[in-house]
Protein backbone atom coordinates (compact mmCIF):
# COMPACT_ATOMS: atom_id res chain seq x y z
CA UNK A 1 0.00 0.00 0.00
CA UNK A 2 2.92 2.49 1.03
CA UNK A 3 4.79 1.21 -2.01
CA UNK A 4 1.70 2.04 -3.68
CA UNK A 5 1.62 5.10 -2.23
CA UNK A 6 5.70 5.91 -3.07
CA UNK A 7 4.92 4.64 -6.33
CA UNK A 8 1.86 6.53 -7.25
CA UNK A 9 3.08 9.54 -5.69
CA UNK A 10 6.04 8.93 -7.69
CA UNK A 11 3.93 8.89 -10.94
CA UNK A 12 2.19 11.50 -9.18
CA UNK A 13 4.61 14.19 -8.80
CA UNK A 14 6.33 13.05 -12.28
CA UNK A 15 3.42 13.76 -14.01
CA UNK A 16 2.64 16.72 -12.44
CA UNK A 17 5.78 17.82 -12.41
CA UNK A 18 5.37 17.13 -16.40
CA UNK A 19 2.47 19.09 -16.53
CA UNK A 20 3.93 21.82 -14.20
CA UNK A 21 6.58 22.12 -16.52
CA UNK A 22 4.54 21.94 -19.70
CA UNK A 23 2.17 24.84 -18.25
CA UNK A 24 5.42 26.36 -17.19
CA UNK A 25 6.74 26.36 -20.76
CA UNK A 26 3.77 27.34 -22.07
CA UNK A 27 3.67 30.77 -19.75
CA UNK A 28 6.76 31.37 -20.31
CA UNK A 29 6.26 31.01 -24.32
CA UNK A 30 2.99 32.71 -23.73
CA UNK A 31 4.74 35.63 -22.47
CA UNK A 32 7.49 36.14 -24.52
CA UNK A 33 4.80 35.78 -27.10
CA UNK A 34 3.35 38.65 -25.67
CA UNK A 35 6.51 40.91 -24.92
CA UNK A 36 7.46 40.34 -28.71
CA UNK A 37 3.86 41.65 -29.56
CA UNK A 38 4.88 44.66 -27.81
CA UNK A 39 8.27 45.25 -28.80
CA UNK A 40 7.18 44.88 -32.60
CA UNK A 41 4.72 47.25 -32.06
CA UNK A 42 6.66 49.67 -30.16
CA UNK A 43 9.29 48.89 -33.10
CA UNK A 44 6.69 50.29 -35.67
CA UNK A 45 5.72 52.85 -33.38
CA UNK A 46 9.32 54.10 -33.65
CA UNK A 47 10.01 53.75 -37.39
CA UNK A 48 6.61 55.58 -37.84
CA UNK A 49 7.71 58.17 -35.48
CA UNK A 50 11.12 58.28 -37.32
CA UNK A 51 9.66 58.52 -41.19
CA UNK A 52 6.88 61.01 -39.96
CA UNK A 53 8.32 63.01 -37.27
CA UNK A 54 11.37 64.10 -38.31
CA UNK A 55 14.84 61.82 -38.45
CA UNK A 56 16.51 63.18 -35.05
CA UNK A 57 13.14 63.02 -33.06
CA UNK A 58 12.51 59.84 -34.59
CA UNK A 59 15.86 57.89 -33.46
CA UNK A 60 15.81 59.82 -30.23
CA UNK A 61 12.68 57.73 -29.59
CA UNK A 62 13.41 54.57 -30.99
CA UNK A 63 16.74 54.62 -29.36
CA UNK A 64 14.78 55.50 -25.95
CA UNK A 65 12.37 52.43 -26.57
CA UNK A 66 14.99 49.84 -27.11
CA UNK A 67 16.55 51.28 -23.86
CA UNK A 68 13.97 51.01 -21.65
CA UNK A 69 13.23 47.24 -23.15
CA UNK A 70 16.64 46.13 -22.52
CA UNK A 71 16.43 47.41 -19.22
CA UNK A 72 13.44 46.18 -17.88
CA UNK A 73 13.19 42.45 -19.69
CA UNK A 74 17.11 42.27 -20.50
CA UNK A 75 17.31 38.70 -17.75
CA UNK A 76 14.11 36.98 -18.86
CA UNK A 77 15.89 34.60 -21.59
CA UNK A 78 19.71 35.33 -20.97
CA UNK A 79 21.67 34.87 -18.30
CA UNK A 80 25.58 36.56 -17.41
CA UNK A 81 26.09 39.15 -19.66
CA UNK A 82 22.82 41.82 -20.19
CA UNK A 83 21.86 42.93 -23.73
CA UNK A 84 19.25 44.30 -25.42
CA UNK A 85 16.39 41.83 -26.58
CA UNK A 86 17.73 43.09 -29.94
CA UNK A 87 20.56 44.37 -31.88
CA UNK A 88 19.67 47.14 -34.39
CA UNK A 89 22.16 49.34 -36.36
CA UNK A 90 21.15 52.49 -35.99
CA UNK A 91 23.66 53.47 -39.20
CA UNK A 92 22.23 51.06 -41.52
CA UNK A 93 18.88 52.30 -40.40
CA UNK A 94 19.67 55.85 -41.56
CA UNK A 95 21.15 55.24 -44.86
CA UNK A 96 18.48 53.20 -45.48
CA UNK A 97 15.81 55.69 -44.84
CA UNK A 98 18.06 58.25 -46.43
CA UNK A 99 18.10 56.47 -49.23
CA UNK A 100 14.21 55.99 -49.30
CA UNK A 101 13.96 59.82 -48.59
CA UNK A 102 16.30 60.40 -51.81
CA UNK A 103 13.88 58.18 -53.51
CA UNK A 104 10.40 59.78 -52.86
CA UNK A 105 12.10 63.18 -53.75
CA UNK A 106 14.27 62.67 -56.87
CA UNK A 107 13.72 59.25 -57.84
CA UNK A 108 16.29 56.62 -58.78
CA UNK A 109 20.18 57.11 -57.87
CA UNK A 110 20.28 56.97 -61.85
CA UNK A 111 18.49 59.27 -62.42
CA UNK A 112 20.27 61.89 -60.52
CA UNK A 113 23.77 61.75 -58.75
CA UNK A 114 24.32 64.77 -56.36
CA UNK A 115 27.67 65.50 -54.18
CA UNK A 116 25.29 64.49 -50.70
CA UNK A 117 25.11 60.80 -52.32
CA UNK A 118 28.88 60.43 -51.15
CA UNK A 119 28.03 61.81 -47.80
CA UNK A 120 28.65 59.56 -44.72
CA UNK A 121 25.32 59.09 -42.25
CA UNK A 122 26.57 61.47 -40.14
CA UNK A 123 26.73 64.54 -43.03
CA UNK A 124 23.88 62.71 -44.47
CA UNK A 125 21.68 63.32 -40.54
CA UNK A 126 21.99 67.11 -40.86
CA UNK A 127 20.07 67.40 -44.34
CA UNK A 128 16.28 68.23 -44.31
CA UNK A 129 13.35 66.09 -44.44
CA UNK A 130 11.41 65.92 -47.77
CA UNK A 131 8.81 67.82 -48.14
CA UNK A 132 5.90 68.20 -50.92
CA UNK A 133 7.96 70.45 -53.08
CA UNK A 134 10.99 68.40 -53.65
CA UNK A 135 8.44 65.80 -55.21
CA UNK A 136 8.81 67.62 -58.45
CA UNK A 137 10.79 66.31 -61.59
CA UNK A 138 14.12 66.92 -61.32
CA UNK A 139 15.29 70.10 -63.74
CA UNK A 140 19.03 70.74 -63.19
CA UNK A 141 19.76 74.68 -63.66
CA UNK A 142 20.33 76.14 -65.99
CA UNK A 143 24.83 77.18 -66.47
CA UNK A 144 24.72 79.03 -69.83
CA UNK A 145 23.76 82.60 -70.02
CA UNK A 146 20.83 83.81 -71.98
CA UNK A 147 21.35 86.49 -74.78
CA UNK A 148 18.94 88.77 -74.26
CA UNK A 149 16.36 90.45 -76.44
CA UNK A 150 17.94 92.92 -78.48
CA UNK A 151 16.16 95.52 -80.38
CA UNK A 152 16.63 96.04 -83.89
CA UNK A 153 18.15 99.47 -85.05
CA UNK A 154 16.92 101.87 -87.12
CA UNK A 155 18.13 101.33 -90.89
CA UNK A 156 17.39 104.40 -91.61
CA UNK A 157 19.81 105.93 -89.02
CA UNK A 158 22.23 108.50 -90.47
CA UNK A 159 25.46 110.27 -89.26
CA UNK A 160 29.35 109.76 -89.30
CA UNK A 161 30.31 105.75 -89.50
CA UNK A 162 33.39 105.53 -86.57
CA UNK A 163 34.66 102.68 -89.26
CA UNK A 164 35.01 100.84 -86.24
CA UNK A 165 33.98 97.50 -87.73
CA UNK A 166 34.07 97.95 -91.74
CA UNK A 167 32.65 95.88 -94.64
CA UNK A 168 35.59 94.33 -95.95
CA UNK A 169 34.59 92.17 -99.06
CA UNK A 170 31.34 91.55 -100.04
CA UNK A 171 30.19 88.13 -102.32
CA UNK A 172 26.90 89.38 -104.15
CA UNK A 173 26.42 87.28 -106.68
CA UNK A 174 26.97 83.62 -105.19
CA UNK A 175 29.27 81.38 -107.03
CA UNK A 176 29.46 79.19 -110.49
CA UNK A 177 27.93 76.17 -107.94
CA UNK A 178 25.14 78.31 -106.79
CA UNK A 179 23.43 81.67 -106.67
CA UNK A 180 23.18 81.35 -103.15
CA UNK A 181 26.87 80.87 -102.46
CA UNK A 182 26.53 84.51 -100.82
CA UNK A 183 29.04 85.98 -98.11
CA UNK A 184 29.84 89.20 -96.36
CA UNK A 185 33.38 89.97 -94.74
CA UNK A 186 33.84 92.39 -92.10
CA UNK A 187 37.62 93.67 -90.35
CA UNK A 188 38.20 95.08 -87.34
CA UNK A 189 39.36 98.61 -88.18
CA UNK A 190 39.50 99.68 -84.48
CA UNK A 191 43.11 99.21 -83.07
CA UNK A 192 41.59 96.52 -80.24
CA UNK A 193 39.78 93.14 -79.99
CA UNK A 194 36.07 93.72 -80.08
CA UNK A 195 33.16 92.34 -78.19
CA UNK A 196 30.72 92.06 -81.19
CA UNK A 197 27.78 91.08 -78.59
CA UNK A 198 24.65 92.98 -79.63
CA UNK A 199 26.50 94.51 -82.64
CA UNK A 200 23.85 94.31 -85.62
CA UNK A 201 24.26 94.18 -89.59
CA UNK A 202 21.23 95.07 -91.74
CA UNK A 203 20.47 95.44 -95.08
CA UNK A 204 18.03 97.75 -96.41
CA UNK A 205 15.32 95.82 -97.40
CA UNK A 206 15.75 93.53 -94.03
CA UNK A 207 16.56 90.47 -96.12
CA UNK A 208 19.42 89.97 -94.39
CA UNK A 209 19.15 90.62 -90.52
CA UNK A 210 22.80 89.55 -88.62
CA UNK A 211 22.93 90.29 -84.91
CA UNK A 212 25.89 88.73 -83.38
CA UNK A 213 25.52 87.20 -79.50
CA UNK A 214 27.40 86.21 -75.98
CA UNK A 215 31.00 84.75 -77.18
CA UNK A 216 31.24 86.64 -81.01
CA UNK A 217 34.45 88.64 -80.89
CA UNK A 218 37.25 89.78 -83.68
CA UNK A 219 40.85 90.30 -83.31
CA UNK A 220 42.42 93.47 -83.65
CA UNK A 221 43.09 94.05 -87.41
CA UNK A 222 41.15 90.62 -88.27
CA UNK A 223 38.60 89.48 -90.69
CA UNK A 224 35.61 87.47 -89.81
CA UNK A 225 33.55 85.93 -92.55
CA UNK A 226 29.70 85.05 -92.32
CA UNK A 227 28.33 82.93 -95.03
CA UNK A 228 24.76 82.39 -96.19
CA UNK A 229 22.83 79.43 -94.85
CA UNK A 230 25.85 76.44 -94.37
CA UNK A 231 29.48 76.53 -94.26
CA UNK A 232 29.87 75.83 -97.57
CA UNK A 233 29.10 79.39 -99.59
CA UNK A 234 33.13 80.05 -99.41
CA UNK A 235 34.70 76.89 -100.03
CA UNK A 236 37.69 75.31 -98.21
CA UNK A 237 37.00 78.59 -95.93
CA UNK A 238 35.80 77.93 -92.19
CA UNK A 239 33.20 80.32 -91.20
CA UNK A 240 32.70 82.39 -88.29
CA UNK A 241 29.09 82.87 -88.23
CA UNK A 242 26.23 81.60 -90.48
CA UNK A 243 23.01 83.90 -91.28
CA UNK A 244 20.49 83.57 -93.62
CA UNK A 245 18.56 86.19 -96.41
CA UNK A 246 19.84 86.82 -99.72
CA UNK A 247 21.59 89.95 -101.13
CA UNK A 248 20.01 91.29 -104.10
CA UNK A 249 22.08 91.43 -107.44
CA UNK A 250 20.34 95.09 -108.77
CA UNK A 251 22.04 96.59 -104.78
CA UNK A 252 21.32 96.31 -101.79
CA UNK A 253 22.10 99.62 -98.19
CA UNK A 254 24.29 97.73 -95.67
CA UNK A 255 24.79 98.59 -92.64
CA UNK A 256 26.79 97.98 -89.36
CA UNK A 257 25.74 98.61 -86.01
CA UNK A 258 27.15 98.43 -82.38
CA UNK A 259 25.75 97.24 -79.20
CA UNK A 260 24.34 100.81 -78.67
CA UNK A 261 23.07 101.10 -82.28
CA UNK A 262 25.64 103.89 -83.28
CA UNK A 263 26.59 103.90 -87.00
CA UNK A 264 29.78 101.80 -87.21
CA UNK A 265 29.83 101.54 -91.21
CA UNK A 266 27.63 101.39 -94.02
CA UNK A 267 27.46 100.98 -97.65
CA UNK A 268 24.49 102.74 -100.26
CA UNK A 269 24.46 100.47 -102.95
CA UNK A 270 20.93 100.95 -103.87
CA UNK A 271 21.06 101.82 -107.46
CA UNK A 272 23.46 98.91 -108.03
CA UNK A 273 26.87 97.20 -106.58
CA UNK A 274 29.78 99.75 -107.04
CA UNK A 275 32.26 96.43 -107.85
CA UNK A 276 31.99 92.64 -108.04
CA UNK A 277 31.07 91.15 -111.81
CA UNK A 278 27.95 88.46 -111.86
CA UNK A 279 29.43 86.41 -115.34
CA UNK A 280 33.10 86.11 -114.00
CA UNK A 281 32.22 85.83 -109.72
CA UNK A 282 34.47 87.85 -108.74
CA UNK A 283 33.35 89.39 -105.84
CA UNK A 284 33.30 93.20 -104.14
CA UNK A 285 36.60 94.08 -102.01
CA UNK A 286 37.41 97.69 -99.69
CA UNK A 287 39.86 99.67 -100.24
CA UNK A 288 41.35 100.24 -96.88
CA UNK A 289 42.83 103.60 -97.81
CA UNK A 290 40.09 105.50 -98.32
CA UNK A 291 37.31 102.90 -97.93
CA UNK A 292 36.06 102.49 -101.91
CA UNK A 293 35.20 99.84 -103.61
CA UNK A 294 36.93 98.04 -106.28
CA UNK A 295 36.12 94.45 -108.04
CA UNK A 296 38.66 91.58 -107.12
CA UNK A 297 41.13 90.32 -109.16
CA UNK A 298 40.76 86.59 -108.51
CA UNK A 299 37.07 84.81 -109.75
CA UNK A 300 35.62 83.86 -106.09
CA UNK A 301 37.11 86.76 -104.13
CA UNK A 302 39.84 86.92 -101.28
CA UNK A 303 37.46 85.45 -98.23
CA UNK A 304 39.69 85.66 -94.88
CA UNK A 305 42.89 86.93 -97.06
CA UNK A 306 43.66 90.10 -97.55
CA UNK A 307 42.27 92.04 -100.40
CA UNK A 308 43.54 92.30 -104.04
CA UNK A 309 45.86 94.68 -104.69
CA UNK A 310 44.63 97.93 -106.15
CA UNK A 311 47.22 99.36 -108.57
CA UNK A 312 47.59 102.84 -109.57
CA UNK A 313 50.44 104.68 -111.41
CA UNK A 314 50.84 107.92 -111.69
CA UNK A 315 53.46 110.83 -111.58
CA UNK A 316 54.30 111.65 -107.91
CA UNK A 317 51.28 109.69 -106.75
CA UNK A 318 52.23 106.63 -104.10
CA UNK A 319 50.76 102.83 -105.50
CA UNK A 320 50.86 100.10 -104.36
CA UNK A 321 53.23 97.52 -105.00
CA UNK A 322 54.30 93.66 -104.66
CA UNK A 323 54.84 92.71 -100.85
CA UNK A 324 52.43 95.61 -99.65
CA UNK A 325 55.26 98.17 -99.98
CA UNK A 326 54.26 101.54 -100.95
CA UNK A 327 56.60 103.87 -103.45
CA UNK A 328 55.86 106.35 -105.67
CA UNK A 329 57.05 107.20 -109.16
CA UNK A 330 60.07 109.32 -109.64
CA UNK A 331 60.10 109.37 -106.11
CA UNK A 332 63.76 109.00 -105.76
CA UNK A 333 64.42 112.06 -108.55
CA UNK A 334 61.78 114.73 -106.76
CA UNK A 335 62.12 113.75 -103.17
CA UNK A 336 65.11 115.72 -102.49
CA UNK A 337 64.56 118.41 -104.87
CA UNK A 338 61.17 119.10 -103.26
CA UNK A 339 62.62 118.90 -99.53
CA UNK A 340 64.72 121.65 -100.12
CA UNK A 341 62.41 124.05 -102.02
CA UNK A 342 59.61 123.42 -99.40
CA UNK A 343 60.72 123.28 -95.88
CA UNK A 344 56.98 122.06 -94.87
CA UNK A 345 57.34 119.04 -96.71
CA UNK A 346 57.33 115.34 -95.02
CA UNK A 347 60.08 114.32 -93.61
CA UNK A 348 59.51 110.50 -94.02
CA UNK A 349 61.35 107.47 -95.48
CA UNK A 350 59.58 104.26 -96.73
CA UNK A 351 61.99 102.23 -94.13
CA UNK A 352 59.36 99.42 -93.79
CA UNK A 353 58.02 100.77 -90.82
CA UNK A 354 54.96 102.14 -92.42
CA UNK A 355 54.09 105.33 -93.85
CA UNK A 356 51.76 107.90 -92.47
CA UNK A 357 49.62 109.71 -93.86
CA UNK A 358 46.67 112.63 -92.69
CA UNK A 359 43.93 111.32 -94.34
CA UNK A 360 40.21 112.80 -93.33
CA UNK A 361 39.52 115.97 -91.14
CA UNK A 362 36.43 117.44 -89.84
CA UNK A 363 35.97 121.15 -88.46
CA UNK A 364 32.13 120.83 -87.10
CA UNK A 365 29.07 118.86 -86.85
CA UNK A 366 27.24 122.50 -87.87
CA UNK A 367 25.13 124.53 -84.89
CA UNK A 368 26.07 123.40 -81.74
CA UNK A 369 28.58 120.91 -82.42
CA UNK A 370 31.71 123.10 -83.21
CA UNK A 371 33.12 120.74 -81.18
CA UNK A 372 32.29 117.72 -83.36
CA UNK A 373 36.22 117.49 -84.55
CA UNK A 374 38.29 114.99 -85.58
CA UNK A 375 41.82 113.48 -87.61
CA UNK A 376 42.35 110.42 -88.74
CA UNK A 377 45.86 109.62 -89.65
CA UNK A 378 46.44 106.12 -91.69
CA UNK A 379 49.16 103.96 -92.38
CA UNK A 380 49.41 103.22 -95.73
CA UNK A 381 51.46 100.37 -95.89
CA UNK A 382 55.25 98.70 -94.48
CA UNK A 383 54.11 97.07 -91.18
CA UNK A 384 53.23 98.56 -87.83
CA UNK A 385 54.08 101.56 -86.83
CA UNK A 386 54.60 102.63 -82.99
CA UNK A 387 53.24 106.33 -83.18
CA UNK A 388 54.11 106.80 -79.01
CA UNK A 389 55.53 110.50 -78.48
CA UNK A 390 54.16 111.51 -81.41
CA UNK A 391 52.70 114.70 -81.75
CA UNK A 392 49.56 116.45 -83.48
CA UNK A 393 49.76 120.03 -83.63
CA UNK A 394 47.99 123.09 -84.67
CA UNK A 395 47.93 126.72 -86.09
CA UNK A 396 45.43 129.18 -86.24
CA UNK A 397 44.70 131.73 -89.26
CA UNK A 398 47.65 133.90 -87.33
CA UNK A 399 50.36 131.20 -87.26
CA UNK A 400 49.83 131.20 -83.40
CA UNK A 401 51.00 127.10 -82.39
CA UNK A 402 49.30 125.14 -79.71
CA UNK A 403 49.20 121.03 -79.68
CA UNK A 404 46.56 118.78 -80.25
CA UNK A 405 47.84 115.49 -78.91
CA UNK A 406 50.87 113.70 -77.70
CA UNK A 407 50.22 110.41 -78.05
CA UNK A 408 50.74 108.06 -75.48
CA UNK A 409 53.21 105.09 -74.71
CA UNK A 410 51.70 101.78 -76.70
CA UNK A 411 49.91 103.87 -79.37
CA UNK A 412 50.30 101.68 -82.41
CA UNK A 413 49.35 102.01 -86.29
CA UNK A 414 48.90 98.82 -87.74
CA UNK A 415 49.43 98.23 -91.62
CA UNK A 416 46.23 99.65 -93.25
CA UNK A 417 44.95 100.69 -90.43
CA UNK A 418 43.16 104.40 -89.49
CA UNK A 419 44.01 105.82 -85.91
CA UNK A 420 41.65 109.08 -84.76
CA UNK A 421 41.72 111.88 -82.85
CA UNK A 422 39.02 114.10 -81.61
CA UNK A 423 37.90 116.06 -79.63
CA UNK A 424 36.21 114.66 -75.94
CA UNK A 425 33.71 117.77 -75.18
CA UNK A 426 30.16 116.15 -75.09
CA UNK A 427 31.07 112.33 -75.51
CA UNK A 428 31.94 113.34 -79.47
CA UNK A 429 35.05 110.96 -79.12
CA UNK A 430 33.28 107.89 -77.31
CA UNK A 431 30.75 108.12 -80.00
CA UNK A 432 32.51 108.12 -83.35
CA UNK A 433 35.33 105.55 -81.80
CA UNK A 434 38.06 107.32 -81.47
CA UNK A 435 41.43 105.81 -80.61
CA UNK A 436 42.25 109.12 -78.63
CA UNK A 437 40.89 112.08 -77.73
CA UNK A 438 41.59 115.92 -76.05
CA UNK A 439 39.75 119.07 -75.56
CA UNK A 440 41.43 121.23 -78.13
CA UNK A 441 39.22 122.69 -81.35
CA UNK A 442 39.33 122.86 -85.00
CA UNK A 443 38.66 126.06 -86.91
CA UNK A 444 38.24 127.38 -90.31
CA UNK A 445 41.53 128.41 -91.71
CA UNK A 446 43.50 126.21 -89.42
CA UNK A 447 46.41 123.94 -90.17
CA UNK A 448 47.84 120.92 -88.23
CA UNK A 449 51.11 118.53 -88.73
CA UNK A 450 52.04 115.56 -87.99
CA UNK A 451 55.30 115.31 -85.66
CA UNK A 452 57.35 111.95 -84.70
CA UNK A 453 59.22 111.55 -81.71
CA UNK A 454 62.20 113.56 -82.74
CA UNK A 455 60.26 116.37 -83.79
CA UNK A 456 60.46 115.70 -87.37
CA UNK A 457 57.45 116.95 -89.53
CA UNK A 458 55.43 113.88 -91.29
CA UNK A 459 53.05 115.52 -92.39
CA UNK A 460 50.77 118.69 -92.93
CA UNK A 461 47.41 119.95 -94.31
CA UNK A 462 45.64 123.51 -94.06
CA UNK A 463 42.75 124.71 -95.27
CA UNK A 464 40.84 128.00 -96.02
CA UNK A 465 43.06 131.20 -96.96
CA UNK A 466 44.69 134.05 -94.96
CA UNK A 467 47.22 132.17 -93.45
CA UNK A 468 50.18 133.29 -91.70
CA UNK A 469 52.95 130.47 -91.33
CA UNK A 470 50.80 127.94 -91.79
CA UNK A 471 51.42 124.30 -91.49
CA UNK A 472 51.30 123.20 -95.33
CA UNK A 473 52.65 121.35 -98.43
CA UNK A 474 53.23 124.03 -100.82
CA UNK A 475 49.19 125.52 -101.49
CA UNK A 476 46.47 125.05 -98.72
CA UNK A 477 43.06 123.59 -99.74
CA UNK A 478 41.19 126.49 -100.75
CA UNK A 479 37.85 126.28 -98.82
CA UNK A 480 36.97 125.69 -95.41
CA UNK A 481 34.44 122.17 -95.07
CA UNK A 482 31.13 122.96 -93.57
CA UNK A 483 28.89 121.09 -91.16
CA UNK A 484 29.75 117.74 -91.30
CA UNK A 485 32.08 117.51 -94.46
CA UNK A 486 35.17 115.67 -94.32
CA UNK A 487 38.24 117.30 -95.91
CA UNK A 488 39.58 114.01 -97.49
CA UNK A 489 42.82 112.85 -99.14
CA UNK A 490 42.12 111.69 -102.56
CA UNK A 491 42.48 108.30 -103.89
CA UNK A 492 42.82 106.81 -107.06
CA UNK A 493 41.94 103.11 -107.40
CA UNK A 494 41.98 102.69 -103.68
CA UNK A 495 45.04 104.39 -102.91
CA UNK A 496 45.70 107.52 -101.15
CA UNK A 497 47.59 110.46 -103.40
CA UNK A 498 50.26 112.16 -102.04
CA UNK A 499 51.78 114.71 -104.09
CA UNK A 500 52.98 116.94 -101.54
CA UNK A 501 50.60 119.72 -102.23
CA UNK A 502 47.47 120.42 -100.35
CA UNK A 503 45.30 121.83 -102.99
CA UNK A 504 45.67 119.23 -105.48
CA UNK A 505 45.57 116.06 -103.08
CA UNK A 506 42.43 117.00 -101.01
CA UNK A 507 38.96 117.39 -101.68
CA UNK A 508 35.77 117.57 -99.25
CA UNK A 509 33.25 115.14 -99.39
Amino acid sequence: MGIKLRTFGKKSHKAMGKKLSKNSRSGESLLALVLFAGIFTLLSLSLVSFKFSGKNSGENFFSRTTAAISKTFGNIFSSGEKKPLFEIDLNNAQEKNTNAIKKVSVGTAEEKTSPEDNKSAAEVKNLPSPTVSENKKFSPAATESVQKKIPECDISKTGNSNHKIIFSEINWMGSKTSAGDEWIEIKNNSGEETDLNGWQIISGDRNVKITFGPGDKIKQGSLYLLERTDDYSAPNVPADKIYTGALSNSGEVMKIFDSECNLSDEIDASSKWPAGDSSSRKTMERSYVDFSWHTSASEGGTPKKENSAAFAVKENMIFAAPGGQMTSENQNENSSSENENNPGTQNQENNGSGRILIAEIQITGGSGKSDNDFIKIFNAGGGPTDISGWQLKKRNVSGTESSVKLFSSGSVVANQVYFTWANSENGFASTIGANTSSTQYLSDNNSVALFDNSGNLIDAVAWGSGHSSPFAEISPYPANPGANQILSRKSVNGVLQDTDNNENDFEIK
